[in-house]
């Protein structure tokens, strides 16, 4: 039975829902893309073999109350493989490990009809090309569908949905057992150094390649949330030394990251690096789904507390600047956030196993 839905408009950017008997997330939906969520390979641990999702891998539940139509199902081309998408789609993202990989959508016990449509292009509406379509051939049925071409490392658009003229069959519990060659962590890039401070508001990048780097172009990208990246400028690859000055329009802690695209086309991301802007202290979270670990990337020494979606604190941490990982692996499957005690910022994080 499903427990009341806990909607936290200001806070929450997508809704999560439980059964009895196992949980089942309900990720994506929104007006950006940015909520999508991405691709955990862990998902698919504690699946065994035949249809269906036999096992305990993670469910997901595709049904109205869970994930409502939403400018970001109007974003995307009509599938090539159904007329029918009358029913509430879930939104994933992922990255390409080789050129091919499948994805698998098996159903809970539900006789319903999925189907899984796949995207490249993005995150600007109207930016989606379809590169994959497929539905299951009667309610119940897996749905397969085999990529090739893909970029590794290059970032991709998924959604599931109930196809069917049937409203009983357009809902339903998935799980993606079988599904290989997605991952939620970009391809590494490989530099000597890349830094970034701070002096009159103005930002200065510097990195240096490692031997033998293939980059033929360099995108600075910009964030201050560590979700929405903007490319800020594109420096040609030449030698191994670069730098670039940049001016943001806001006050605050800046994440920047380093885009590489190789002449074979692969694409490659740098770590991310924070500076203070003249802002205040900040944190970022590695992953907005996690299982057992939240990792915590802080700018400075800072305290934060983990709360649960109703605001009560679950613990207390003090955090050293840099890399952070908080034990969660007691915390029941939900909804939580890390609130900073300095600045009263909070991020979002789901437990799902």
């Amino acid at each position: 039975m499903k427990r009341t839905l806990l909607i936290l408009t200001i806070l929450m950017a997508f809704t999560f829902g439980a059964k009895a008997g196992g949980t089942a997330l309900c990720p994506g939906g929104g007006t950006t893309f940015s909520n999508a969520v991405f691709f955990d390979p862990a998902w698919i641990s504690g699946c065994s073999t035949g249809v269906n999702c036999n096992g305990t891998p993670t469910l997901f539940d595709n049904t109205t109350t869970c994930e409502p139509t939403t400018a970001m199902d109007a974003c995307a081309p009509a599938p090539s493989c159904t007329p029918n998408t009358n029913e509430s789609d879930l939104w994933f993202k992922f990255y390409a490990l080789t050129t091919t990989a499948t994805i698998v959508i098996n159903n809970s016990g539900n006789s319903w009809l999925s189907a899984v449509e796949v995207f490249s292009g993005g995150p600007a509406c109207g930016g989606l090309t379809q590169i994959g379509c497929g539905v299951g051939s009667s309610p119940n049925a897996t749905v397969t569908v085999p990529l090739s071409g893909l970029t590794p490392g290059g970032l991709y658009y998924m959604r599931t949905f109930g196809s069917s003229n049937q409203a009983v069959q357009r809902v339903g519990l998935l799980c993606f057992c079988g599904t290989v060659g997605l991952t939620s962590t970009p391809l590494a890039l490989s530099l000597s150094n890349f830094s970034a401070t701070a002096q009159n508001s103005i930002v200065n990048l510097k990195w240096t390649t490692a031997p033998g780097d293939d980059s033929r172009t360099f995108d600075i990208e910009r964030s201050i949330d560590n979700i929405n990246f903007t490319t800020v400028n594109t420096v040609n690859a030449a030698g191994s030394s670069y730098q670039f000055n940049d001016q943001p329009s806001v006050h605050k802690v800046i994440l920047y990251r380093l885009r590489s695209t190789a002449i074979t086309g692969r694409i490659q991301y740098s770590k991310v690096i924070a500076v203070n802007v003249g802002g205040k202290a900040a944190f970022s979270l590695r992953s907005n789904m996690v299982s057992s670990n939240v990792t915590i990337d802080a700018t400075e020494s800072i305290a934060v507390k983990i709360i649960n979606a109703t605001g009560t604190v679950l613990s207390s941490h003090q955090l050293k600047q840099g890399f952070n990982q908080v034990d969660v692996s007691t915390l029941p499957n939900g909804v939580y956030f890390v609130r900073s005690e300095q600045t009263g910022d909070m991020i979002k994080f789901i437990v799902g196993r």
